[in-house]
This record gives C-alpha cells, sequence and structure tokens, in this order.
C-alpha cells in the first residue's frame, strides 16, 4: 500500500502499550472518492464499457473488480491460481500460498467465472498480464474518469472493500491481518466424505505403542503426582534414543520408560513429546530420521526442564514461550542454533496439539519461517462417524466411556484441553433438558488462563446433553462428591483417571476419522471458532453488540483479533456474500443485459413477478440468480480430484477394559471393606456384579484358609460380599487395605503391579502365604521365608529397614533357629538385619519379621513397625492368584 494511501489500518492500544482490541480502519478525505471510482470501474465492466485487450486482462480485472483480490502480490497469485481453479460444493475457488505460509482462497464471482470462461484466458504470465492491464488503464480512464494506472486501481479497491466488507476480512484482503485458510486436502474429506488415504512409515503396533506411551506420560503431567527432581528421568530418555536405531525402536524404549513411577511433570511432558517425535515427525516432515529425532531431544531437553520446571504450561503466554525459548536459543553456539530453533518449534507444535498452549509471536530463527496455525477443522459427517464409532464401542471400558462424554463436550463447545480434564461434577449444572457447563479452573488445577478463561456455556444438543447427564449421574452413584473431578477416579478422590490416556484416544479417533495426522483434540477449537464466525457473518444478528468479540469471550480468548489470526479458517463464503450484496445493490438492467439472454420486457416480467411471489428473496439475489442461470458451466475438477481418499476406520476404539490387576484387586477390596454396595464396587471398578462376587468369594475362602480366629465367627446368613466385610472388619486388627499405600510399602506394590505373573513373584506371595501367622509374618520356618525375601531385595527395602523380632533364647533350639533365619538372610541380603527381643505372647510366633518406614532401631515407634498394609497388599496378590486361574497355594 502506497504511503498516499485512502485507507490506513490502526490498533487501539491496550495495556503496558501492546496492540489490544480488533483492527480500525482510518479514512483519508480522499476515500469516498476513490471507493466511487471503484465503483464506476465495476460498472464499466459489469456493462462491457471497458474493452479489455485480450480474455487474461479481463480475468486480471474481474479479479480485482469482483473477489476482493486488493494487492499487487495477490493478483499476481490470484492469476497463477486460476490455472489450476476447482470445484468445491457450490463455489469455483482458487488458492494460493502467501509469502508467510499462509494458504488465502476466493471464491470466484459470477463474472469472473464467465471470463475464466472465455478462450485464451489463461494463454499470458501473470506479470505480462498485469503490465498490460496497467497499459489499458490509462487508455480508459481518459473516458471512464477511473483508475489510471494498476496501483491506484488496487487502493480504490480497497476503499471500497473498506466500506463494504467486515474488519476482518478487509484486513485480510489488504495484508494487513492475514488469515489462515484451510488446506485443499481438508476441503478434500468433506467434499469426498472420506479420510486422507495415509501411506505412514510406522506400522500399527507402533503407532498403538506411540499412543500407550504418550498417554502414561501425559498422566503423569496431567495428574501432577510428583515434582520434578534431578535430570534422571530426561536422561533415561537421551539414552533410549540412539542416532542409529529406527523409530519403532525408539518408541519400544520410550514405552518402557513410560510405565515407570515418581516421573516428574515437566519431565513426562518432554518424553510424550519425544515419543511423538519418534512416531510421527514434525509438522513438516513426517519421514524425519532417527538421527534428527535424537538430535533434537538431546539439543533442548535439558533445558526445557530448567525452564519449565514447576510451572503449569497452561497458564502461561505466549510471550513467555518466546521469551524462554530466546534464553535456549542464545545459550547455544552460533553452529548450534538452528537446530536448536527447530526441536524448539516441533516441541511447542506439540503443546499446541495437545495441551492448546497459544501460538508463538516470535520467529525463532531467521532462516525459519514465522509460525503459523495448522488450520484445520472437523467436518458434520466426521464428528458423526466418531460419535457412532463411540456409541458401537465397548461401554464396559471406563475409557471409552469418559473420552464419549469428553468428545461431546469439546465438540459442542469451545473448551481448552485442560479446562476440559479439570471439570469438577459441581461445574456441570442440569437446566430443563440442557446442560450448563462452568469452565472455571481451580487454582490448585492451574487457574485461569486470561481474564476471559473463566466462563460459562449452556449446552442445549439433545445427544450432548443426554451423555453429560448420564455420566454425572454414574459418577454421583460411584459416590463421588460436587468437587470430585467430572472425570476422576472413582477409588482415589481428588485425582483424575487416566486424562493422558483418555486424550491419546480421542486424538488417535480423530486421526483415524480424518486421516490427517495432525488433527487433534485442539482442531476441536478451530472447527468451533470457524463454524461459528462463519455464522454470525452469514447471518447477523442485527442487535447493536460486535458479535466477533462476544464470540471471542465464549471462546476464552483475550481479544477478537488473536482468534480471527490463530482459528478462523473460513472467510472465503463471508467475503464472497458481502461483495456480491454490494454489487447487487447498484445492479441495474444496463449491467445484467451482457450476460442474459433475455429481453428488456422478460426481464421486467421476472422482476415483477418475483416482487409478488410469496417467496421473498431480495432483488439483488433475484438478479444475481437471472445471471448465473444464463452464464456457461465451467468444468473444473472436484476438491478431492487430486487426493487419495478412502474409508475412514478405526482400530483405537477396540475394548479398554481394565485387565484384571492388582491394582483393581485392590480397589475392589478396599471399597468392600469400606462397607460399599456390590452394586457400587461394581460400578466404582467398571465390572459386573458377578465378577465382584466372584472376586470376595475367593478371598473370603482365602481368609478361612489362613486359619485366623475371626474365620470362625463369619456367618453364611448374608451373600459372599457381606460376608467378605465382615471378616475383614474381624481382620481389620492384623490386614488393612486404608494402609496399603504406605510410602514403605510402594516401590513393593509397583513391583508386584507390574511383574505379577513372573514364577519368582508368585512363589514370594505364596511365601508370604505360608509364612502368615496371626497378622504376622513369621520366620519359624526360615525355608518358607526365603522366596519372600529374595521379592523384598528385588523391590529395594533395605537390611537397615527391616527388623526382627525375637522371644528371649532359653534354650538351644531358640538360638538354633535365630542361626537358620541367619543364614537364610546372609544367603538373600548378604547381612542380618537388626534385631529385638520380646515377650512371649498368645498366638504370637517366636520369631516374627517387621519393616519399617525408618531404620530399625530402639526407637522405631509402633506405627512405623506396623505390617497390616503389608499383610493386605500379599492377600491382595494372593486373591489375584486365585481370580486368574492361578493358585499360589496350589500343593
Amino acid at each position: 500500500m502506497s504511503p498516499v494511501s485512502p485507507i490506513r489500518m490502526t490498533v487501539s492500544p491496550g495495556l503496558r502499550g501492546r496492540p489490544y482490541g480488533p483492527l480500525a480502519v482510518s479514512y483519508g478525505p480522499q476515500a469516498l472518492n476513490a471507493a466511487r471510482r471503484f465503483e464506476r470501474f465495476q460498472g464499466g465492466v459489469l456493462r462491457g464499457d471497458i474493452a479489455f485487450p485480450s480474455a487474461s486482462v479481463r480475468l486480471a480485472a474481474s479479479l480485482i473488480a469482483f473477489d476482493g483480490v486488493a494487492t499487487s502480490g495477490a493478483l499476481i497469485a490470484a492469476l497463477g491460481a486460476c490455472r489450476y481453479a476447482y470445484q468445491w460444493s457450490n463455489a469455483y475457488c482458487i488458492e494460493w500460498l502467501e509469502h508467510c505460509g499462509r494458504v488465502d482462497r476466493r471464491h470466484l464471482s459470477l463474472w469472473t467465472c464467465f471470463a475464466l470462461a472465455q478462450p485464451n484466458a489463461l494463454s499470458l504470465a501473470a506479470e505480462q498480464v498485469v503490465e498490460m492491464l496497467d497499459e489499458h488503464l490509462a487508455a480508459v480512464a481518459e473516458h471512464q474518469n477511473t483508475a489510471k494506472h494498476i496501483d491506484m486501481l488496487l487502493e480504490d479497491a480497497q476503499a471500497w472493500l473498506s466500506i463494504n466488507l467486515a474488519g476482518p476480512w478487509f484486513s485480510h484482503a489488504i495484508g494487513v491481518v492475514r488469515l489462515a485458510a484451510l488446506p485443499r486436502s481438508v476441503l478434500a474429506r468433506e467434499n469426498s466424505k472420506m479420510a486422507l488415504r495415509t501411506v505412514s512409515a510406522s506400522p500399527a503396533e507402533t503407532k498403538n505403542l506411540a499412543d500407550t506411551a504418550i498417554g502414561m506420560s501425559l498422566d503423569s503431567y496431567l495428574s501432577g503426582d510428583a515434582q520434578d527432581g534431578g535430570y534422571w528421568l530426561v536422561d533415561e530418555i537421551m539414552a533410549s534414543l540412539p542416532a542409529n536405531a529406527s523409530r519403532p525402536t525408539m518408541v519400544k524404549n520410550l514405552l518402557g520408560i513410560s510405565v515407570k513411577h515418581g516421573k516428574g511433570a515437566i519431565s513426562s511432558l518432554i518424553l510424550a513429546w519425544a515419543t511423538d517425535l519418534a512416531e510421527s515427525g514434525t509438522q513438516g516432515d513426517a519421514e524425519i530420521s532417527p538421527r534428527t529425532v535424537s538430535k533434537y531431544v538431546r539439543s533442548i531437553a535439558h533445558d526445557l526442564l530448567d525452564e519449565f520446571r514447576g510451572k503449569s504450561l497452561e497458564s502461561l503466554e505466549a510471550e513467555y514461550f518466546d521469551g524462554a525459548y530466546r534464553r535456549i536459543i542464545d545459550s547455544k553456539s552460533p553452529g548450534t542454533q538452528r537446530n536448536c530453533a527447530s526441536a524448539l518449534a516441533s516441541w511447542h507444535f506439540f503443546l499446541e496439539c495437545w495441551l492448546d498452549i497459544d501460538p508463538r509471536t516470535q520467529s525463532l530463527h531467521r532462516d525459519l519461517p514465522e509460525s503459523i496455525p495448522k488450520a484445520n477443522v472437523i467436518w458434520p459427517h466426521e464428528m458423526k462417524t466418531i460419535s457412532d464409532w463411540f456409541a458401537q464401542a465397548c461401554h464396559e471400558s471406563r475409557l471409552n466411556c469418559q473420552a464419549e462424554v469428553a468428545f461431546a463436550i469439546a465438540s459442542t463447545i469451545r473448551v481448552r484441553t485442560n479446562e476440559i480434564v479439570k471439570l469438577r461434577i459441581k461445574n456441570v449444572r442440569l437446566i430443563g433438558e440442557a446442560v450448563e457447563i462452568e469452565i472455571c479452573t481451580a487454582n490448585t488445577d492451574g487457574g485461569m488462563k486470561s481474564k476471559n478463561g473463566r466462563r460459562t456455556q449452556c449446552i442445549e444438543c439433545p445427544v450432548t446433553s443426554v451423555l453429560v447427564r448420564s455420566w454425572k449421574q454414574r459418577r454421583q452413584e460411584e459416590l463421588a462428591l460436587p468437587d470430585d473431578y467430572l472425570f476422576g477416579d472413582p477409588q482415589h478422590p481428588g485425582r483424575l483417571h487416566c486424562p493422558g490416556q483418555m486424550q491419546s484416544l480421542l486424538n488417535r479417533v480423530l486421526k483415524d476419522a480424518t486421516g490427517d495426522r495432525s488433527v487433534s483434540i485442539h482442531s476441536l477449537s478451530h472447527s468451533w471458532a470457524t463454524n461459528r464466525f462463519m455464522d454470525v457473518s452469514l447471518n447477523p444478528s442485527g442487535i447493536d453488540v460486535n458479535a466477533f468479540d462476544s464470540l471471542s469471550v465464549e471462546a476464552g480468548h483475550g481479544d477478537a483479533t488473536m482468534t480471527f489470526k490463530n482459528y478462523v479458517h473460513r472467510f472465503e463464503d463471508a467475503m464472497r456474500k458481502e461483495i456480491d450484496t454490494a454489487i447487487a445493490a447498484r445492479i441495474r438492467w444496463p449491467e445484467i443485459k451482457p450476460f442474459v439472454s433475455l429481453s428488456h420486457a422478460s426481464y421486467r416480467q421476472r422482476i415483477s413477478r418475483q416482487i409478488r411471489g410469496e417467496v421473498k428473496v431480495g432483488e439483488g439475489q433475484f438478479k444475481l440468480g437471472l445471471i448465473r442461470a444464463c452464464l456457461p458451466t465451467i468444468d473444473l475438477p472436484s476438491a478431492h480430484s487430486e487426493t487419495d481418499v478412502e474409508d475412514a476406520v478405526s482400530t483405537a476404539l477396540s475394548s479398554h477394559r481394565i485387565a484384571m490387576s492388582l491394582a483393581l484387586v485392590i480397589d475392589v477390596l478396599t471399597d468392600i471393606e469400606s462397607g460399599i454396595g456390590t452394586a457400587t464396587v461394581a460400578l466404582r471398578s467398571c465390572r459386573r456384579t458377578e465378577e465382584i462376587t466372584h472376586i470376595a468369594a475367593h478371598a473370603r475362602n482365602l481368609l478361612e484358609k489362613l486359619g485366623n480366629r475371626y474365620s470362625r465367627l463369619t456367618t453364611r446368613c448374608f451373600d459372599t460380599v457381606d460376608e467378605l466385610r465382615i471378616a475383614l472388619d474381624h481382620a481389620h486388627g492384623k490386614i488393612d487395605f486404608a494402609k496399603i499405600r504406605q510410602k514403605k510399602l510402594r516401590t513393593l506394590r509397583e513391583l508386584l503391579g507390574n511383574r505379577f505373573d513372573e514364577p519368582d513373584f508368585r512363589d514370594a506371595i505364596h511365601s508370604w502365604f505360608e509364612c502368615y501367622e496371626h497378622g504376622c509374618v513369621s520366620l519359624a520356618h526360615p525355608s518358607r521365608s526365603a522366596a519372600l525375601l529374595r521379592l523384598l531385595k528385588t523391590a529395594g527395602i533395605p537390611i537397615s529397614s527391616i527388623g526382627i523380632f525375637h522371644n528371649p533364647i532359653a534354650n538351644r533350639q531358640s538360638v538354633r533357629l535365630l542361626q537358620e533365619v541367619e543364614a537364610v538372610f546372609m544367603q538373600e541380603f548378604g547381612l542380618f538385619p537388626g534385631t529385638k527381643e520380646c515377650a512371649v505372647r498368645g498366638a504370637r510366633p517366636p520369631v516374627y519379621l517387621v519393616i519399617t518406614g525408618v531404620d530399625f532401631s530402639e526407637r522405631a515407634s509402633s506405627a512405623t513397625l506396623c505390617m497390616k498394609g503389608f499383610n493386605a497388599l500379599l492377600f491382595a496378590a494372593c486373591v489375584l492368584g486365585k481370580v486368574e486361574k492361578f493358585n499360589p497355594l496350589a500343593n
């Protein structure tokens, strides 16, 4: 735009001097004259008063006059794009790539289609056509009083567009604030109602492993159970990514790390990014080499942990990321800065897709392009496909059930990933047939991202409303309280249930439905913004309120400019409608005559019938319809003609039913011990009541075989679960599931849960069963305890935390017993633990073992010596063995 342009764009200042709010148009004194001069040019083209030297020049003039092409660069690009025009829905489209990397597109007007259909319309080069048009304008200006050269004509076009287009579309047309149009492949999905055909180097097995690894890593990040300590996890990540390994091998290595416990939040997020990088590649290259994967992770992993340790990434502004990335890049040597910047670009794109982080506002390196949004939407037919997949999925899987509800919410309203994961039950209110969701992330979960972050959304869609209502009712039946998470763990209040795995499942389902590897849950936000803003543009309400600002607040954004730049990807329909409406208001018979095969009398008759007709159509639209009916039809390829598509198929929703595990058995037995009803226990564990009864029966029988006094008090007047509850109540002084999560048992619990099927661990469980006597782990028969001691050593329990209580040494037999116990410990540990003499009491064994939370000494308290949790853990392992048809007690 030249310095003497009749218009210019201004931005109102915001806090701290930063631009804030929508762009405003500032008109110069000659703006109105420029717009009128442009209208004379439009009329001359319509009436045929301007004779063009060639069909190519006429096409260029039509693009300027009728299609919102208002800059010289866009004109040359649009002329070139006309050679590859295609049809999408009812529109004829041209598209081109701007220098900033964003796609621009126009829906061609009726008159431009007429010009494009003329012979030899594409016979000349774009630059030559622009030069010819510039020369021709000088000759035409003397007779038509129009622009004298091409630059003046483009300025006139900008002045006219500023009056007739909404601010966002005008800003895009003149290149001040570029919007990102949808790629043609996205239109192909809608046109064909099929998914893109993907040829991926990663086999299905690798994808499944990657989904599991990413899901478990995100579980650790979103749950926030552990803080980042040292660099041990990052060091393990880098060690698992040798440059000479294949990408599937890298994924398998990273999966082995993801199952480890005690991972910090940011370390887990780095692990998830490394896995995604190894499986899917980068935004620009899906076939990235393993060497590049290794190089990217090694270059920035430690720096990322240092910069973001202890921070909630969802609450950080884009400016913070810009500063952090600049510090990381500046700390590198000049020769490695470009590689570091590329790695950071991949990292931030991962955060955008998975955590809804705002896009960067600055370029990371002069040799790298600026950050652009991944323009994408999920079409209605794809939404329906995914909903059908969920409806057919096995509802015995809790993960599938809550993912279905999360998808329904995210596809109906604008909600960030962290916001939907951290919803509380009290945030969901039932109002008549609708559901009201208050998006208000608690401070303990990271707080709100912006002042517009706290908002209330009403869901009136009946399908979504029913799903959300049913899920809330289920959570209430699971005894969840209003402050508990909507997608919380029923057995552990205050904890989320597999939030990362739910997110990973949703991402995989979206990829399967679209065939687009860059699609993620974040794409649902792009879909919502694109569709809502387009609806407002095409169907204005007439209310004296800026609808764009209102929608931006509903989206939780600080201002509408941010929404347009990054989330709105369909502007062609709105631009076409507003331009056509402005032109149609000035169309009379002289402008229509060159394009229709009607006499003036027939035209007047049709206009009169339209006015008197029952179907009320605007006069301008009726005139455009006359022209449309008479223009020749252009045979253009469809939007999907150059895109390989196939039917969408998903394997991601195969049953995610939780297999019988130690953690599940512990949760069931804990619920039964707490007095929770059988139906509720079944619901909380996502199991059938028959399975709960089966577990309870085995547990009751095992308690009887343990031979304790309380087993004889159990009556047979109740059902199986009630019998077990009474038995556990009598055993509370010796087996207590409330103490099973003691810190001293954590590593042992994780070890048994992950490696239960190994023979050594089965032997250890059998060893405990033989050694158990009235709440004590007896060492009266030392040979029976060898396997149990081996388990303690494998679990990393130090010898200093193990103690032995024994009766006073009164004879040679008691001396020999202690010697045998010492021999077993020396064989397994190489050391003998501390001992302490205790008085003879009732049925207590003469020698028994204790595990303390501190070093065994005279100062060890009864609380640290408590073995109720240890006994409950091993008892649950015995029950699991029986349930899985493995009998650790078999002779």
